[in-house]
């Protein structure tokens, strides 16, 4: 019975739990444009931030295709504010 009590409150408290869709806007995030060249192709990579953190976003020109945390040489993740890298 508490089992069954437990799945009822969690399934009613999921859709809360969820976080909003919100726009981002790359031009007011970005920290930096990277051009990755290889012999045949060549891509962009953007360093953004979002929410205090440094991203890598490879984007296709319809969506993005990935997303990666940044780190430091010491292996921790990248702090940022807006366009600037917090050291």
């Amino acid at each position: 019975m508490k089992t069954s009590l437990w799945i009822l409150a969690l399934s009613a408290l999921t859709p809360l739990a969820q976080a909003a869709d919100r726009p981002i806007q790359l031009n007011q995030n970005l920290i930096e444009e990277i051009r990755v060249e290889g012999q045949i192709q060549a891509w962009k990579l953007y360093k953004i931030c979002l929410d205090g953190a440094a991203y890598y976003v490879f984007p296709l020109p319809t969506a993005p295709t990935g997303i990666a945390p940044v780190f430091n040489q010491f292996g921790k993740p990248e702090l940022c504010q807006g366009s600037r890298v917090k050291n």
